[in-house]
């Protein structure tokens, strides 16, 4: 009985909110017109998000469990929490983009755009190189040599 009180109810609302808005069709085109767009933005807004921030990385080990904290850390803090935290399986950074000159034995120069990293960036990643290597244990002792990874880019023209 009551379930049928409250659906009465509900009925006699719809049918006089409807009367209202055919009673004032300005009204009635600026709401929907309103509701349009607020949901045409909407849906274009989370589909980009869904697309770019969302996504599964590829080339990735393992992309769900990642996490990014997109603040500048300094190394030391990031050193000292890496030790101090138990909260992460592994932590790893990177500064960039930075500039850097290669040479072609010494007669041209080309400016790159590259990252510093921390020696387990990659293995955090869990990226494996096609070619080559990656960090080795030597690198990742503090002092080590510095190493380049080098990671070849396409332009759309498939030059260089």
């Amino acid at each position: 009985m009551r379930i049928q009180l409250l659906l009465q109810e509900f009925l006699q609302d719809v049918r006089y909110g409807a009367r209202l808005l055919v009673r004032s069709p300005g009204f009635t085109l600026a709401a929907v017109a309103s509701l349009a767009i607020g949901i045409g933005v909407t849906t274009v807004l989370f589909t980009n998000l869904q697309s770019t921030v969302f996504r599964e990385v590829p080339g990735v080990a393992d992309a769900g469990n990642l996490v990014r904290v997109q603040r500048p850390v300094p190394y030391a803090n990031l050193e000292e929490f890496r030790h101090s935290s138990g909260q992460f399986e592994s932590l790893a950074g990177f500064i960039g983009p930075v500039p850097f000159v290669v040479s072609d034995s010494g007669i041209k120069s080309h400016r790159i755009w590259g990252h510093v990293t921390t020696p387990d960036y990659f293995s955090v990643l869990g990226v494996r190189p096609l070619a080559g290597r990656l960090f080795g244990p030597e690198e990742q002792k503090a002092g080590g040599p510095a190493v380049t990874v080098i990671s070849a880019a396409f332009a759309d023209n498939g030059e260089l």
